[in-house]
This record gives C-alpha cells, sequence and structure tokens, in this order.
C-alpha cells in the first residue's frame, strides 16, 4: 500500500492532487487525522499513514477521470468493481494511500467509504448539514473539526496516534454546541 509521510510530504502531495484540476479546490474536501494540523497551520509530529479526501457523490467521476488521465487510477481498489453503490476508492500517489469517498446530503447525510484491502465498505448516517459537515478554514476545505473529534473519541475508541490530533482540536477550539449534537449512525 503506502508509506508513513511526515506532514511536508502529505503537504507537497495535497499540493499536487489539488494541481491536477482546478474544480479540485470547489469540490474535495480533506478528512482524517491530518485535518487538525491543517486547520491551526501547526505541523504535526506523528507520521501519517494515509490521506482521506471526499467529495459528493455526482462529483466521483469526475474524480476518476482526472486521476485516470494522470495515470493515478488504481481500478483494481475501486468500490464499483464489487458493489453496485459507489463507496469511494483509494490509490497511491508519492507513495502514500490516498482514498476518495462520497457523501450525499438526501434527507440526511450519508458519508461512505472503503477499505480495498478487506474488501468492505462503511455506510455512516450523520445528523447535521452539509455547512456543519464540510469547512472553509483553510488553504482546503475540511471535515469540521467537530465530526473529525466526534469520530475521533467515540467511533474510533481514542486510538494512540488520535491523541495528538484530539489535543490539537482541543487547543484550537471547536463548536461545543455543533460536537454535542452530531450524532453518527453506522448504518452498514
Amino acid at each position: 500500500t503506502g508509506d508513513f509521510m511526515k506532514y511536508n510530504e502529505v503537504i507537497e502531495t495535497l499540493d499536487y492532487i489539488y494541481s491536477l484540476d482546478e474544480s479540485f479546490r470547489d469540490i474535495l474536501a480533506i478528512a482524517g487525522g491530518i485535518v487538525p494540523y491543517l486547520v491551526t497551520d501547526t505541523i504535526s509530529k506523528r507520521n501519517h499513514g494515509d490521506i482521506d479526501i471526499i467529495c459528493n457523490i455526482k462529483d466521483m467521476n469526475k474524480v476518476r477521470e482526472v486521476l485516470k488521465k494522470n495515470n493515478l487510477y488504481n481500478g483494481s481498489k475501486d468500490s464499483l468493481l464489487l458493489f453496485d453503490k459507489d463507496y469511494g476508492f483509494e490509490t497511491t500517489i508519492n507513495n502514500l494511500k490516498v482514498g476518495f469517498y462520497p457523501y450525499e446530503f438526501k434527507d440526511k447525510l450519508f458519508q461512505f467509504s472503503y477499505d480495498s484491502k478487506n474488501k468492505k465498505c462503511k455506510i455512516r448516517e450523520l445528523n447535521i448539514n452539509l455547512d456543519e459537515y464540510i469547512k472553509n478554514y483553510s488553504t482546503y476545505k475540511t471535515m469540521s473539526l467537530e465530526v473529525i473529534l466526534k469520530s475521533k473519541i467515540v467511533y474510533l475508541y481514542c486510538r494512540e496516534k488520535d491523541k495528538d490530533d484530539i489535543d490539537t482540536i482541543c487547543k484550537y477550539g471547536f463548536d461545543n454546541e455543533l460536537y454535542s449534537r452530531i450524532m453518527i449512525n453506522d448504518i452498514k
């Protein structure tokens, strides 16, 4: 899959991904463990094993097209090979695993993910609106700190690698009211 990368290597990889197509600034948002450091403009001291990127399900084919055009798409790690719904795909860029995962908002917000190694998909239902899910804190759109914090504390059972991420979010500050009302329901 990929190697662990330092913060500056993750930033270089993100800059490279965003340079592939000008629409990426509008349609992609960064998720996961790198976000607290992007938002706070703090250099992460831990290694990062992957980059998680989210986008509206309607934009997933555009992302696939751009990556194919740049020889960065790995069809064998695409959920569409196994499922009739798009749960996203993974690829390797600069020796780092990068996952592109869709979300959609119907009556509720649904977040999809795919683990190509185990061939498993997941659907999470969130009780928040898009503007509470994705924020413009920094250079990149990102998943909101509140969703990341809730995921790391409640749903990932506070793994060792998440402690610095959680501390960084707490030092920066977050919307406590939004955090307290976020409910994440695993439905698959």
